[in-house]
């Protein structure tokens, strides 16, 4: 499963340097400063939490838990739907299409994603003695 969390975070994480550049290059000449800092808030929170599912899934190696687990689809979740929702609003407006209301609830619903995976991977590390015994092999 280690292995999955890796290559999940690897993409997106290249995912995210992608979505930078192309804003970067691409958007700043098309949209405003205020949806380009949005789009900005979306890749930062898409590879600080690829960053975090690749340490889940270290984690994961030597200390298998379903909470790391639960920590990692929380966080690919909330990249999907705070990151997504966040790219999709910021490229509807450039083209011109009015918002539905529902896209944009999913910008709060993928944060609270994000802080309940970070409260699973609290809940997920183990105690000082557990950190004593052999990892598995």
């Amino acid at each position: 499963m280690h292995r999955i969390l890796f290559k999940t975070a690897a993409f997106l994480a290249a995912l995210s340097v992608i979505f930078g550049a192309f804003g970067a290059h691409a958007l700043k000449d098309f949209v405003s400063v205020e949806d380009l800092n949005s789009a900005k808030t979306g890749i930062n929170y898409q590879m600080f939490h690829s960053i975090a599912i690749f340490i889940a899934g270290m984690k994961y190696r030597h200390y298998p838990n379903k909470k790391i687990l639960w920590a990692s689809y929380c966080f690919v979740i909330g990249i999907i739907l705070f990151s997504g929702s966040l790219y999709a609003i910021v490229l509807l407006k450039t083209a011109g299409v009015p918002i539905n209301s529902i896209i944009a609830m999913l910008t709060p619903l993928g944060g609270i994603s994000f802080v309940l995976g970070w409260l699973c991977m609290f809940m997920g590390i183990p105690s000082d003695e557990s950190y004593t015994k052999k990892p598995k092999q």
